[in-house]
């Protein structure tokens, strides 16, 4: 027996679960469905966390999902600082640039997501099928059909936020541009002697970048350390000494001492990006539709910014009109690769300027950075630009 929906949202992490959070207000028969557990008492801890900015935090505080998270979950930023290891130039952001209490927030990963399952088990219009993978995937005239071994189930639209590997991407038979970094992200809390005075830090060294993102606790930070796969794994396997050392080195004393308050965990960087955002009742959302480097803090922010695109280019009800759904799906696309393919085109470059050593490169882009930092207005449009993805 075939169960209809209005709409079915493949994936149940972050994009996927506010995406549906941000429909129930007009559908009323909604489906998340995931491949893994959809329990939020079954989240396995991590240390995981996430920039959010101004525009996301606007949307989770609509949803109800932002005066949800407890404070020591969501820790505010207030000040930012980006400086090159090797010309010594450097680039500020403050509040007062926008006359704001703070540039952004970050935040758990688990307890974003368990806050988003709770609030989407407590909504009558959306219904959480966990532990089921979807095997056939048939676009229709009028709507999706989705198979997996036990069940089936129909929608007037599919919403596939599955991830950067998703399988139904794939099976919808939409390509990929793909571009390997050749980097790997180490990521880890650590402890610092000096407090971060809820700044976001960052130093571009000759590996890569190295961010220390401010936690609730003054003296805490999760380090996002970007550099060749093979210091990376070199880094993951120091003694805790050893690496507390080279931390505390590379990141140049800016919080005196450092000290590794958790276990270290690599992951490879690459570049994704759909040459296709919506075909025929059905659009990518979030990781299935692009992956980017952390350099800038902005993957989730794109993804949410995917689902606000959607909510803008769509009618209220749209579904039930096929002329008007199409026509919303074309909508999104436009936009989306209108907004994502130039902050892909924009961090990879930046990734490959940063990385080069030469002299004349070293001062010309240190002449950039210090440009930028003695103008307010560039730094204006700058952080503007961090918040209209």
């Amino acid at each position: 027996m075939t169960k209809q929906f209005d709409v079915i949202i493949i994936g149940g992490g972050v994009v996927g679960l506010t995406a549906a959070l941000a429909l129930a207000d007009y559908y009323e028969h909604i489906a998340v469905i995931d491949a893994h557990a959809l329990c939020p008492e079954q989240l396995n801890d991590s240390m995981r966390v996430l920039a959010l900015n101004q525009t996301s935090k606007e949307l989770l505080t609509k949803l109800n999902i932002w005066p949800a998270l407890k404070p020591c979950e969501a820790t505010p930023y207030r000040h930012m600082r980006v400086w090159d290891g090797l010309s010594g130039a450097n680039l500020k952001l403050d509040t007062q640039l926008q006359a704001q209490t703070e540039l952004g927030h970050i935040v758990q990963d688990n307890a974003l997501k368990r806050t988003l399952l709770t609030q989407a088990h407590a909504h009558d219009h959306i219904a959480l099928i966990d532990n089921t993978p979807i095997e056939k995937v048939s676009v229709l005239d009028e709507g999706c059909k989705l198979i997996s071994d036990t069940q089936c189930w129909q929608a007037k639209l599919l919403l596939v936020a599955d991830g950067a590997e998703s399988v139904v991407r794939s099976q919808l038979g939409v390509t990929i541009w793909r571009y390997d970094y050749h980097q790997k992200a180490l990521v880890a809390t650590v402890k610092t002697s000096k407090p971060h005075q809820h700044t976001a830090y960052q130093i571009f060294t000759p590996t890569g970048p190295l961010a220390f993102l401010p936690l609730a606790s003054k003296n805490e930070c999760s380090i996002v350390w970007s550099t060749t796969p093979k210091h990376a794994e070199t880094l993951k396997n120091l003694a805790a000494d050893e690496f507390n050392q080279a931390l505390t080195q590379a990141f140049e004393s800016h919080l005196g001492d450092v000290e590794l308050q958790s276990t270290r965990l690599t992951f490879p960087l690459i570049m994704r990006h759909t040459k296709q955002y919506a075909g025929h009742n059905w659009l990518l959302l979030g990781d299935a539709a692009h992956t980017i480097h952390p350099l800038a803090g902005l993957g989730l922010n794109l993804g949410l910014a995917d689902v606000l695109s959607w909510l803008k280019c769509s009618e209220r009800r749209a579904i039930d009109k096929p002329f008007a759904l199409q026509k919303a799906l074309k909508a999104y696309q436009r936009d989306r690769k209108a907004h994502v393919l130039p902050l892909i085109m924009l961090l990879g470059s930046l990734k490959t300027l940063f990385l080069q050593s030469a002299s004349p490169i070293v001062s010309l882009r240190g002449f950039g950075l210090s440009s930028v930092n003695h103008f307010d207005v560039f730094k204006k449009i700058l952080m503007k630009s961090a918040d209209t993805l």
